[in-house]
């Protein structure tokens, strides 16, 4: 069970079932591995030799990179709603945002 500082956005039962490390009891042990596994990315993407990142693939992709080595689902959508800044955008959205930000 991981506990919340007040304000955070609680994992409900289904997405603790993607928790990997099963040490996990307090959302700064979370938080912090999560930040390992997110400057694993940063590494990884200072190597990138393509520019094709404006996509739903790469994206995917991404947040895998960000967050496998803490979540089973790490690089897939989002099954359960959250209170957060992109709560409210769909896939669809994301799709046409990404088809938007090509041109530029």
């Amino acid at each position: 069970m991981v506990e919340y500082a007040d304000g955070a956005t609680p994992l409900d039962y289904e997405e603790l079932k993607g928790l990997l490390p099963t040490h996990i009891t307090t959302r700064g042990e979370l938080d912090f591995l999560e930040m390992e596994n997110i400057n694993q990315a940063i590494i990884w993407s200072e190597n990138l030799k393509t520019n094709d990142i404006l996509n739903i693939e790469f994206i995917c992709k991404l947040h895998k990179k960000m967050f496998s080595n803490v979540w089973n689902w790490a690089g897939k959508f989002r099954k359960s709603k959250k209170n957060t800044f992109f709560s409210d955008i769909s896939n669809c959205f994301i799709d046409r945002l990404v088809v938007c930000l090509s041109f530029f």
